[in-house]
């Protein structure tokens, strides 16, 4: 999106089309295996590019660079392209969960490592979960 011009809160990043806009899935799929069940996608840090109008600029356009010349879909840091691929990625059809040979699903871990919360930097947030 046009909106992404290296400047603060439009900076470019190409997670989301790696993930997101591959229609064969194959990175999503690889992650899935190895027992990835989420991504979370946000800002890490002030001034960093979000789904959101974060720069309470409205929609951008600025001329565009390194050939992102799709015009910006919403007031969104990134041009409303994060929530276009969300949306395209459900209308696929959520990938299912991989099943144990039991027929269950796998007792998960998460680690969550956040930047700022009630937790110091660095610390890890454990949690587990059963999903069923």
């Amino acid at each position: 999106m046009q909106a992404v011009n290296n400047t603060p809160n439009h900076f470019q990043d190409n997670r989301v089309e790696w993930l997101l806009e591959d229609p064969t899935r194959t990175h999503l799929a690889a992650y899935r295996q190895a027992g990835v069940v989420a991504f979370l996608f946000g800002r890490a840090l002030p001034g960093t590019t979000c789904a959101c109008d974060a720069a309470g600029d409205g929609i951008t356009n600025p001329p565009p660079i390194d050939g992102n010349t799709r015009p910006s879909l919403s007031a969104a840091d990134d041009g409303g392209f994060f929530q276009q691929q969300a949306m395209a990625y459900y209308a696929g059809g959520a990938m299912p969960l991989p099943v144990e040979a039991t027929g269950e699903a796998p007792d998960i871990t998460v680690d969550l490592r956040v930047a700022e919360s009630v937790l110091r930097p660095g610390e890890v947030l454990r949690s587990r979960a059963r999903i069923s």
